[in-house]
């Protein structure tokens, strides 16, 4: 049985959303084993109802299976897990990632020292498979090991916390959308909490990242729709623009010089991984400006 430690900082359950991931699975579950400051207890949600996932559950001792009677997207089972738990502080976690052994702590000693929302570094779990780089550095250049703490305007949920109460206030995870939820959470938060909503370095975890062209292709392209859609982060000019296929170029070369620019200032020797992963990059940041057209055109074509 995993059991909380006793003293002045809340117990937190971890919430693991999986769907088919049964063998990331188990190396998710392993690194939460080994946590230097043991979870309250541990919810994996299996939104596909699949047998493996429970068999690798099952492996665990305290780990405690959540099914839904429908296939869920992420934000909506994160939602169920968060439901079912019983602790004043919650963690998210996504099934294909690995924890380092201080994740957990780093993000209760961040909660104590007064931050609302935390979220760290992630790293590659594959460092030395090309496309699994690259499907992280579009991802996460904002979540570099070499960053500072600080405050934040994004936090990825694949590797989040904050105390029950908080989550509740914000509105909980928007269950519409099939990536991006992220996003809309953490926004509502900032504009509740400021600079109360901090990147912690030290609560590490590895992202095991997509290995084919066709996946990173499939999760880039949804991701640009569902900004484009939703407007996350965008402007009004800069959705216009967007949407015209003309302005694709610049729209990839804007988001390569973002992630180049972010990756450099945390360490300026990632130029050069950001040069050598380029090829795959553009592969995609061209699925990522083409749903993002699409989305920005569904956008401004619904009645105001």
């Amino acid at each position: 049985m995993i059991v909380a430690e006793t003293d002045d900082v809340v117990p937190f359950t971890v919430v693991v959303p999986c769907r088919g991931h049964a063998e990331e699975l188990r190396a998710c579950l392993r690194s939460l084993s080994l946590q230097t400051r043991r979870p309250e207890a541990v919810l994996v949600v299996d939104s596909a109802s699949d047998d493996a996932v429970a068999a690798a559950a099952g492996r665990f001792a305290g780990v405690q299976v959540v099914r839904s009677e429908r296939p869920l997207l992420a934000g909506a089972a994160r939602n169920l897990g968060a439901a079912h738990a019983r602790s004043q502080g919650l963690a998210f976690i996504d099934a294909d990632c690995v924890a380092e052994p201080g994740w957990l702590e780093a993000a209760a000693a961040a909660i104590r020292a007064g931050a609302k929302v935390v979220g760290g570094a992630v790293l590659d779990l594959y460092p030395r498979h090309p496309v699994a780089a690259a499907d992280n550095l579009l991802q996460f250049a904002d979540s570099s090991p070499h960053r500072p703490s600080g405050s934040a305007s994004h936090l990825p949920s694949c590797s989040l916390a904050l105390q029950r109460a908080d989550f509740d206030s914000i509105g909980r995870f928007p269950e519409d959308i099939p990536v991006g939820e992220d996003v809309e959470l953490v926004a509502r938060a900032v504009r509740a909490w400021g600079a109360g909503v901090r990147f912690v370095p030290t609560m590490r975890i590895r992202h095991a990242g997509r290995r084919t062209l066709a996946a990173l292709w499939r999760h880039q392209q949804t991701f640009g729709y569902v900004r484009g859609l939703r407007s996350h982060m965008l402007t009004p000019l800069q959705r216009r623009a967007c949407a015209h296929l003309g302005l694709l170029p610049a729209v990839m070369g804007k988001r390569w010089w973002y992630i180049a620019r972010r990756s450099t200032q945390y360490r300026s020797l990632a130029l050069v991984r950001v040069l050598l992963l380029s090829p795959l990059l553009a592969v995609g940041l061209l699925a990522y400006a083409l749903g993002l057209r699409r989305g920005c055109a569904a956008e401004l074509s619904q009645p105001t």
